[in-house]
């Protein structure tokens, strides 16, 4: 059990740094960049996953109102 703890923290520490990543690159243009990654076609279930959190959590950092859901 504590080491589905210590996997989902690392996740959420995971998509923070992929959203600080993003945010340092691309500025206030960062909303919309992490909206089209979360948007593409062809990724794996995980991976759009992993894509739309990012873009979540770019939103808030932004201040933003939130993005259209994928699903």
């Amino acid at each position: 059990m504590f080491a589905f703890f210590g996997a989902r923290r690392a996740y959420g520490r995971a998509v923070h740094e992929a959203a600080d990543r993003l945010v340092d690159a691309y500025g206030e243009a960062a909303d919309q960049e992490a909206w089209r990654a979360a948007r593409l076609t062809g990724l794996a279930a995980g991976e759009a996953e992993f894509c739309q959190a990012v873009a979540e959590c770019v939103t808030r950092k932004l201040g933003k109102a939130p993005g259209m859901p994928l699903r």
